[in-house]
């Protein structure tokens, strides 16, 4: 008891400190994730990172208040809560800056799939028109009709595309409900 007594009066100070350095450490947090903002060309669509500044300003408040308490347990616990409040605000920019590139990139491959399909499909016709003279139907026809019951497919993967392009688009940034998709 008296050990545990002696550490709580060491630590007394590192959290004091923490207090005092939590302006600082959210103006850095401020900055990397409005750095991240610019640099993306983000919009705070359905994303409030300044709720999490204000929320770990809050944390960090009733940490103090504990503290001139001497009640170490609950301060351990409001100093990880603010640092996870502010490290939560970066990491939802960065979910957002990612989700962009990583949309962008998937667009531009199905754009490319469907692009190279009519090309596809003309030659898989062409090698099935060789096949239906060479072997007999029930060698390959099975195969044929499950391909060809796949074809509205690529219609309704457009029309998604078409979807995910304008929620994608740099005014909307719905780049979480494009991923739905």
């Amino acid at each position: 008891m008296l050990l545990q007594l002696e550490q709580d009066v060491a630590s007394i100070d590192t959290y004091s400190n923490v207090y005092r350095d939590f302006p600082n450490e959210m103006t850095a947090c401020r900055q990397t994730f409005e750095q991240i903002v610019q640099e993306h060309r983000l919009k705070l669509v359905r994303i409030e990172p300044y709720e999490n500044v204000e929320q770990a300003r809050e944390t960090n408040e009733q940490m103090y208040k504990h503290l001139q308490n001497g009640d170490m347990p609950a301060v351990i616990q409001y100093v990880e809560r603010m640092r996870q409040l502010l490290s939560g605000a970066v990491q939802m920019m960065q979910r957002q800056a990612d989700l962009k590139i990583k949309n962008a990139n998937d667009i531009d491959l199905v754009i490319s799939k469907l692009t190279a399909y009519p090309v596809q499909d003309a030659e898989l016709t062409a090698v099935t028109e060789r096949v239906y003279q060479l072997y007999r139907t029930k060698h390959w026809e099975q195969v044929w009709h499950e391909y060809r019951d796949k074809l509205p497919c690529a219609a309704d993967v457009a029309e998604s595309l078409r979807q995910v392009q304008q929620w994608c688009d740099e005014e909307v940034q719905e780049y979480e409900l494009a991923r739905g998709i």
